[in-house]
């Protein structure tokens, strides 16, 4: 864990003690695995005394909801069973992962429960706070996770089994993100998706709509998608404006170069901001399962629109 993460565990690992813990907290954080470990780990404290995420996933009081899987019938359901007495008698915790996901129908229903917390029970949201309602972000205690750096990502790379290389290369290309980092060491699956957003990409880039892509890069994850969209491009800025940043990108670097000649600063700044502008989009409303792939589609669209001006 970064030592942003774990100074916000040790920040609530202190509140948790002092039993005078804030009922709600929301984990904001760019790096979806790092901002649920936190959550559970705060879990664990709340639900059985100690920092065990393992065992916190057997526990009776312990609750764990996914929110591009939790609509308002969901969360009325979780209501009526913190009515319930505890199964030992002692503290609950609810974790709600990509909070930002939840339909709107469903953050005003769990409103309603931050508005009048149940006894006993801790609510650990995570993911980005600007996708929520602010009236629920007002009513919890925020923890904002900043980047992990270069050093960090390595460090765990190798203490998971990566060699010396492996780890540099991996760390590099995480966008300073731990989980992308490790998945992208341990999963062929997560270094193929992270190749096709990348094609897709330089595809819009040379004027041409990539076939089917959106559809396949919104299934296997249109957030992370994006995220190495605009690393890639952050990479083209340095090399186009001569800004003193190490390339992330390594593997890519002649397409990067490729991409500086070609277009000017502006326009890569363009992009940029068309790619942020979607990741945010993303965070702000829920479209259903087609919504991810109408973003993305939209985005390329607008690539190539731009670049033929």
């Amino acid at each position: 864990m970064s030592t942003g993460a774990n100074r916000a565990f040790d920040m609530l690992s202190s509140a948790i003690a002092s039993g005078k813990a804030f009922h709600a907290f929301f984990i904001s954080s760019s790096d979806e695995d790092a901002g649920l470990s936190l959550a559970r780990r705060a879990a664990a404290l709340c639900c059985l005394g100690r920092d065990d995420e393992p065992a916190l996933l057997s526990c009776p009081d312990y609750h764990q909801l996914k929110g591009e899987e939790t609509g308002a019938k969901e969360i009325r359901s979780l209501i009526d069973e913190l009515s319930k007495a505890s199964f030992g008698g002692g503290k609950r915790a609810i974790v709600i992962s990509n909070a930002h996901a939840l339909s709107r129908e469903a953050q005003n229903t769990l409103l309603k429960t931050l508005e009048e917390p149940p006894q006993g029970v801790m609510f650990l949201l995570c993911g980005n706070a600007d996708g929520m309602l602010s009236t629920i972000t007002s009513r919890c205690a925020v923890v904002r996770l900043g980047h992990c750096g270069y050093d960090e990502i390595e460090a765990e790379l190798i203490e998971s089994g990566a060699s010396a290389a492996d780890a540099r290369l991996y760390a590099s290309l995480s966008c300073l993100s731990m989980g992308h980092g490790i998945r992208l060491f341990k999963s062929a699956e997560y270094r193929e998706h992270r190749d096709r957003s990348l094609s897709a990409l330089i595809s819009a880039l040379n004027g041409e709509l990539p076939s089917q892509a959106a559809k396949a890069l919104a299934k296997a994850g249109a957030a992370d998608a994006l995220t190495f969209m605009l690393s890639f491009m952050e990479d083209a800025l340095t090399a186009s404006a001569g800004i003193g940043r190490r390339i992330n990108n390594i593997d890519r670097q002649d397409a990067i170069n490729s991409t500086a000649r070609r277009f000017t600063s502006a326009q890569i700044l363009c992009i940029i901001e068309m790619i942020t502008k979607a990741s945010e989009s993303l965070y702000m409303a829920s479209g259903g399962d087609m919504y991810p792939a109408a973003v993305i589609d939209g985005l390329f669209l607008r690539i190539i629109k731009e670049l033929k001006q």
